[in-house]
């Protein structure tokens, strides 16, 4: 009988997965991490195409720019090959510059692939001996010519645009494709990625991307998203949405990284008269705000106006510095400036070509540059800034996902900018690392160091701030006002002048404050300098005041006042093996964890054995236990070196993530809302979270757990301590299984909801001794 043969993705898998388990790949620990994920996925049935629903069935992947994405990208068919229906991968892009750029790093001379410089090759994924796979770039101008090879080729490279009219013509057969691939895949919550998701119903959906939002806030589809309560900067109470990511590793993941994976990047301001516009000849100033205000009004003026030379002057002055120094190294750094519209593009040029470092070598793209290709694209100035020909490239919204220029180091953005979005598209295109020096970790004005990305802009455009929120990162974004909870606390202010040493700070509200948080008071110096202060609660003494741990300044009455933001995260970015994951083998329809398998064969090389209880036999029939201490220890060495040169055979049996680490995984993500919901209530406690009221006058709420003999032999320490212990016990009661012991989303859902019923019969509760009090 004839032995039919697996689909490429599906026969070569086992081997990328025994690389990237047994660390045999080059790859950079969180891309083997995304990998591992992203099998873990598959393991579970997670992203199986027939249950996908609106918000769930796609993996969801927050990659930063310049974090390696792309080899991710490349190798998910691999990972994935035995959970794909159809022999296919589809690489899916937004625009064709993209789609190049997938292209790029599967270079040939001539039909011959180079496949040293292909990063399948060159990090490791696979052996030299597998056969590469077969690609084929779907676009508009060479479609003609490559239409008859779609059903022989691994691998479809195409944009969305083109790819929609292939879907509509019925051109590709949606049961050949097994898998799907979105790069920058925040742009998918567009309904022509939806027919192109629906046409190929038997895809997995795989979304990397390096930005959590789409910028008109819009949800991607098949991926969940998760709401919260935020205190915003003014007070005010606001809930806020996210994506939820499957696997993450940010720009500032990247940035705690001993050996960081991209640039580090810092922000250098020109100073000037003030934010001056060209208007007949004549230079007018405005502030940001009056500027944004006259744009959003008059389209036709702001698309004619420039911002005036004496305002640009500082500002390219300080980046041709800086230029300067960078390119004295023999590197070829070189800088992106970003025009506000096309004729200010043209008025930058002129200034621009008067420096000496830049005659001759100024780029200039935008949408009526005469210099384009067949799509559009302005690919020979691209070229020419890429080969260090031109080393400065000035753009109108030009430069942006796909770019990559690895030298260009410094990002001059002469326009307004008032997306968090375009800024990290703005910045991120020059943070990609290079070969050469890197600043140390503190050192932000190392402008020498090959790896040191510098923004040169002027103060008075307000790009500080998004700078800012670059840097942080941005987990969330709003979705509506909470306009009825909590109105005292919008826009708190000091309302008594602050004593310098004092241990009272007097509030318009104590809302949403409780001991344990802390307090930024802004404010201005007697100097006239904004001063930004933090002080930490003790205790809140009623609805104004506050107990404080005393600052040595005096801050003015009308400062205005805020809970600072909670953040829940590590001071440093480290990985644990394969996501600490445990892996089993399938050998005659039975698991054997992959450790044990190991431990076993090295036994048997070993002629040892191992009885009913886990002793180890000698060939003698004696337990090592039984011999001399330094035999004993000698022969446990021996067994555990042995163990280490044991090799999986991933190609003759199937592997399979152990269960328990998603069930982990689902605990900690619930419990965290839980956690925040618990956390809401300590601040209602009229004593405290570390005081003893509902300790010593339990809430009539929780009389289930507190009148458990249980707890009366171990009672609680404080407020905080009980309403923790009190709602999980409450919890345990209802559904008889313990934290722990819950497995499923749907149980994690369920006791989520009973948790929640419960923190309102408490929060009710403790607003009615609130009220009592006063």
């Amino acid at each position: 009988m004839e032995q039919v043969s697996l689909p490429y993705f599906a026969q070569h898998s086992p081997t990328v997965l025994e690389r990237l388990y047994n660390g045999k790949s080059g790859l950079y620990p969180h891309q083997r991490e995304a990998l591992l994920k992203l099998f873990q996925m598959g393991i579970e049935g997670n992203l199986a195409p027939q249950k996908r629903m609106h918000d769930s069935g796609a993996a969801f992947f927050l990659i930063g720019v310049g974090c390696g994405k792309t080899v991710i990208l490349q190798s998910a068919p691999y990972v994935l090959g035995r959970f794909m229906k159809g022999r296919q991968a589809l690489f899916l892009s937004h625009n064709c510059t993209l789609r190049q750029r997938v292209m790029e790093d599967f270079p040939k001379n001539g039909a011959k692939p180079v496949l040293p410089e292909w990063p399948l090759y060159k990090y490791g994924i696979l052996e030299k001996t597998v056969r590469p796979p077969k690609i084929l770039e779907v676009s508009a101008e060479d479609y003609a010519n490559v239409s008859f090879c779609l059903e022989d080729v691994d691998i479809l490279v195409s944009n969305w645009q083109f790819l929609k009219n292939l879907v509509g013509r019925g051109d590709i057969n949606p049961d050949d494709v097994g898998l799907i691939v979105v790069d920058e895949a925040h742009h998918s919550a567009a309904s022509s990625y939806r027919t192109i998701f629906n046409y190929f119903r038997n895809a997995i959906l795989v979304f990397l991307t390096g930005t959590r939002h789409r910028g008109d806030k819009e949800q991607l589809p098949y991926v969940p998203y998760q709401v919260d309560e935020f205190e915003e900067l003014n007070g005010r109470i606001s809930l806020k949405k996210a994506p939820r990511v499957n696997f993450e590793f940010t720009i500032q993941d990247a940035w705690k990284l001993p050996d960081p994976v991209i640039k580090r990047i810092t922000y250098l301001p020109a100073k000037s008269e003030g934010f001056k516009i060209e208007e007949d000849g004549e230079e007018i100033e405005y502030t940001a705000e009056e500027f944004f205000n006259k744009a959003e009004k008059d389209r036709t003026w702001f698309h004619n106006c420039i911002l005036a030379d004496s305002f640009c002057e500082p500002v390219l002055n300080e980046a041709v510095r800086l230029l300067e120094i960078k390119r004295a190294s023999g590197k070829p750094h070189k800088m992106i400036i970003r025009a506000l519209n096309i004729k200010h593009a043209h008025r930058l040029r002129i200034l621009c070509e008067k420096y000496p470092l830049l005659t001759g070598k100024v780029g200039l793209v935008h949408s009526e540059n005469e210099e384009y290709d067949q799509e559009g694209r302005p690919s020979e100035v691209f070229r020419k800034f890429a080969t260090d020909q031109l080393i400065a490239l000035i753009h109108v919204s030009m430069v942006g996902e796909g770019f990559n220029v690895p030298f260009a180091s410094i990002s001059v953005p002469l326009c307004v900018m008032r997306s968090t979005q375009k800024a990290e598209q703005e910045f991120g295109r020059i943070i990609r690392k290079v070969e050469g020096s890197y600043p140390d970790r503190y050192d932000f004005a190392d402008f020498k160091s090959d790896n040191m990305a510098i923004v040169v802009t002027h103060q008075s455009l307000g790009i500080e701030e998004l700078f800012d929120q670059f840097m942080r990162g941005d987990e969330y974004i709003d979705i509506e006002d909470l306009d009825d909870e909590l109105p005292e606390s919008r826009s708190r202010v000091v309302i008594d002048d602050y004593i310098s040493g004092d241990s009272i700070l007097r509030l318009s509200s104590t809302g949403n404050l409780s001991a344990g948080d802390e307090i930024t008071v802004n404010s201005v110096s007697e100097s006239g300098q904004e001063q930004e202060l933090v002080f930490v609660v003790d205790d809140i003494l009623g609805k104004s005041d506050v107990r404080v741990n005393p600052l040595m300044v005096d801050i003015p009455k009308g400062s205005s006042a805020r809970k600072s933001t909670r953040k829940d995260e590590e001071d440093a970015c480290k990985f644990i093996g394969h996501l600490g994951l445990r892996w089993f083998l399938k050998i005659n329809g039975k698991e054997v964890e992959i450790e044990d398998y190991r431990k076993q064969k090295a036994l048997q090389n070993l002629n040892l054995s191992e009885d009913s209880d886990g002793q180890i036999i000698s060939s003698e029939g004696k337990r090592l236990s039984e011999y001399p201490p330094e035999i004993e220890q000698a022969m446990i060495e021996r067994i555990s070196s042995e163990s280490k040169d044991v090799d999986i055979p991933f190609s003759s049996v199937e592997a399979s993530c152990f269960p328990g680490e998603a069930k982990k995984e689902r605990q900690e993500y619930h419990l965290k809302r839980i956690k925040r919901a618990i956390y809401d209530l300590e601040r209602l406690t009229v004593d405290g979270r570390k005081g003893k009221n509902l300790v010593e006058d339990p809430l009539e709420s929780l009389k289930e757990y507190t009148e458990k003999p249980d707890y009366s032999k171990r009672p609680a320490k404080n407020n905080q301590e009980l309403l923790h212990r009190g709602i999980l016990g409450c919890l345990k009661i209802y559904t008889g299984k313990s934290w722990k012991e819950h497995i499923t989303e749907e149980d994690f859902n369920t006791a989520v909801e009973i948790v929640l019923k419960k923190v309102g019969e408490v929060r009710e509760e403790l607003n009615q001794r609130r009220r009592s009090i006063r």
